[in-house]
């Protein structure tokens, strides 16, 4: 994976994570502010959408080659 497919994807799990909590707080009726919500934490979602798409990698494949059968 190149670093360019890299970011793209860790982006893609920031996309996600923040509509998760846009769903959940809508859910609840709690209020949420997107635009305010990104502006304060925008360098922590970058970071947590790398983080999950690396260490995501290095422990999914590990998690189903143990799982599977004759492991």
């Amino acid at each position: 994976m190149t670093h360019m497919e890299f970011v793209q994807h860790a982006g893609a799990i920031r996309i996600a994570i923040i509509a998760a909590i846009e769903s959940y707080m809508a859910g609840n009726g709690l209020p949420f502010s997107k635009d305010d919500f990104v502006t304060q934490k925008e360098t922590d979602l970058i970071q947590v959408g790398k983080e999950a798409l690396f260490y995501g990698a290095a422990i999914v494949p590990e998690a189903v080659a143990a799982a599977a059968p004759g492991s």
